[in-house]
Order: C-alpha cells, then structure tokens, then sequence
C-alpha cells in the first residue's frame, strides 16, 4: 500500500467554511455608530501617509510607459480626473489602516482593471468593477470578510460609517454604498480581499517557522488575488518537494529568488498543474507571470523595478 505523501503546506483544495451571520453586527453598528454622511463618501477621505514597505515606492505607477498610459486614459476619457483621484485617496486611506503599502492596491487596480471602476456593468461578463470581483469573492466578502483577521470589518466601520455588506455589482445603483460599483466600496472590499490573502498566507508560512519578507509576502497575495490562494501554496509545495523547507524559505525572503523563480516558466507551470488541466496550467502560468511583472514594476521602488528586466541574481538558486 503506497505511502501518503507529506507536504510542507496544507492541501490545495479550497474549502469554504460553514457562512457566518452577519446580521448581528450590523445591527449592533447601526446602534453604535452614526452613519457617515453621502458628502463624505463623494468628498472622499483627506490623503493621508502610510508606512511603506522597503521594496515599493512612494509615487506610483514607477515604469515611464505606465505613467503615459494612464496619462493617455486620463486624455481620452477612459478615466475621469475625480475618479482618479478618489481611487488614489481611498486607496491611500485603505492602505494606511489595513498596513499594506498603497503602491500595491493601487497597481492591482491598474493590472485588472486599468481603473475602470464600471467595467462589466453593462455586459454579462463574469468579472466585475475595479477589482475584477468574481462571485467567490463577493461570497468571501460578504460572508467570510474576518476570516483571517478583524482588520477588514474595522476598517470599513471607521471608513464608511456602518457594515456595508451585502455588497453587490448593482448596475443601476453606483452610487449606492452597498454597490461595487461604488469607487469607495470597491477599494475597501477589494483591499479586505487581498488584506486576507495576506494573512492567510502569512499564518501557512510561519505554522512551518517561517517568517516572510513582509513585502514579498505582499507579492504573494497578489498572486493569489489573481489565480487563488491554492495557487501560491501549490507552487511552495513543489519548491518544498524539490529543495526543501530552505527553497521555501528563500522564495518568500529573498528578492532575487522571487524573480528568478517566476522567470522559470516550467515551474509555474508544474505547480499549476496539480491544480488544472495541461492547457489551463500553461495559460495560466503565462498570465500569472504578465501579472506579477506588472505589479511588481508598477510598485517597486524604480531601481527595483529596472531591475526586474535584467537577468536575477544567482542568489536566487535554480528551481
């Protein structure tokens, strides 16, 4: 009888836990909290700083040809100057009190949706708004928002006032705070979203007794933003079978093993694999690695950035 296999990090079959009530809470918010005024909500909230993370920059998008590109929308109409900017302030504003540094919400943005917050309201396409949410991710959402951590549910009772879920992609209700269509609702939620990648994430790799660069870790959940957590744990698990808890180790503290490895397209592909099919495997892996370039050079510091078109380092090893 063969043996059953071990893995470093659990299996990679997505399990949804039984739905929480959250009835209960915003009965409870309604009662203790006043409801923020619809004024505050299209003012936006005052920019305010946030602590950044060693690797990403301050101003962003950081390559020149993603500066012109959003310029060029700005141009064209594809992206009024207001929204533009509420998407900036409430970025900004969800970064600070969820402690993940703005440049990596804002360029997920511009990697889904090239910050066309109404993207899908008028056809029948799957993926909808700012963050391209799916119905997985309105469940989460709505359902499961403090799975991993009560920063989400605290960050939108400060920002908004109320609980403002159910959220929904409302067509014909953008203004509506309960609508994703909503710029401020759409930053918050998508911004919990990703904020629960990362702590998902995180408590995998230090159950094992390892402690990740924090904004590496972020790379990750971006990662798993795009093709799911099981992804990111899919791809560990195949390092860990070929080098080791310290193959492991390295991807999530170094840099320079981070590029290399998602420059190494066979081993992106191999751990999809166990995921998918052959022909979505390799479909994604190309998309995944177009992803991850992107964000990265849209929010890494610009030497970091530059750097990620030239050859890695040979500290990142090979996979």
């Amino acid at each position: 009888m063969r043996a059953k296999k071990k893995y470093l990090l659990p299996s990679t079959t997505w399990k949804l836990a039984l739905p929480i009530t959250v009835g209960l809470l915003t009965v409870v918010t309604f009662l203790v909290l006043p409801a923020q005024s619809m004024v505050a909500f299209f003012r936006g909230p005052a920019s305010e700083g946030a602590n950044q993370g060693s690797l990403f920059s301050e101003t962003y998008p950081v390559p020149e040809d993603y500066q012109i590109e959003l310029k060029q929308l700005l141009d064209n109409g594809d992206v009024t100057p207001i929204n533009e900017q509420r998407i900036r302030e409430w970025t900004t504003a969800t970064a600070l009190d969820m402690e993940m540094p703005p440049a990596v919400l804002w360029c997920l943005f511009f990697q889904e949706s090239r910050l066309h917050h109404m993207v899908g309201s008028n056809d029948a396409r799957a993926a909808k708004g700012l963050g391209q949410f799916l119905n997985s991710t309105f469940l989460e959402v709505n359902q499961h928002l403090d799975r991993y951590t009560p920063m989400n549910s605290a960050t939108i009772l400060r920002r908004m006032g109320r609980d403002i879920r159910p959220v929904r992609a409302k067509k014909f209700k953008k203004e509506d705070v309960t609508s994703y269509y909503f710029i401020p609702t759409a930053v918050l939620t998508s911004g919990s979203y990703l904020n629960n990648r990362y702590h998902q994430l995180g408590k995998n790799l230090r159950s094992k007794g390892i402690t990740p660069n924090p904004d590496l870790l972020w790379l990750y959940s971006v990662m798993a933003y795009n093709k799911g957590t099981r992804s990111v744990l899919s791809f560990w698990n195949d390092a860990y079978r070929r080098g080791g808890i310290e193959k492991v180790r390295l991807l999530v503290t170094d840099l320079a093993a981070f590029n290399t490895a998602f420059r190494h397209h066979p081993s992106l592909r191999r751990a999809l694999n166990r995921i998918w099919n052959a022909n979505q495997a390799e479909r994604y892996a190309r998309e995944l690695k177009v992803h991850l370039q992107n964000a990265s050079r849209c929010s890494l510091r610009p030497e970091l950035s530059a750097a990620l078109a030239t050859p890695a380092s040979k500290n990142g090893g090979k996979l």
